[in-house]
């Protein structure tokens, strides 16, 4: 442990020699770092490095004292998803309201929404 520490004894001509040790044990340091990313915004840089799918990935380095350093990373990709809703109405109907767009005409039409992720833990 950290501390001072005495040590008497005789010198070599048969005096008293006291030697003293003062002690600072540094610290070690982690941290931990829980992100969630949609896939869109893979791959995602971390302390120098590019991550393509989720995990839990370390790195090491040097802090501030000389001590070791340990990252952690935490890297939750949410899950995407996609639906398709076929719909068949007369003329009368139109317009046609669909996430919050009118359409009067036939077509194919895309909407990008953003999904709900529920209880994503980590540990």
């Amino acid at each position: 442990t950290s501390g001072t520490y005495t040590f008497n004894t005789s010198n070599s001509q048969g005096c008293d020699s006291i030697a003293t040790l003062v002690l600072v044990i540094n610290q070690s340091t982690t941290s931990t770092t829980n992100l969630s990313v949609c896939p869109s915004q893979l791959p995602y840089l971390w302390n120098g490095s590019t991550y393509i799918t989720g995990g839990t990935f370390t790195k090491a380095f040097v802090n501030v004292v000389g001590c070791d350093s340990i990252a952690t990373l935490k890297l939750f990709v949410k899950a995407t998803s996609t639906s398709i809703t076929n719909v068949r109405v007369c003329p009368s109907q139109l317009p046609y309201l669909w996430n919050g767009n009118s359409y009067i005409s036939p077509g194919t039409f895309t909407k990008t929404l953003v999904n709900e992720i529920n209880n994503v833990y980590f540990s």
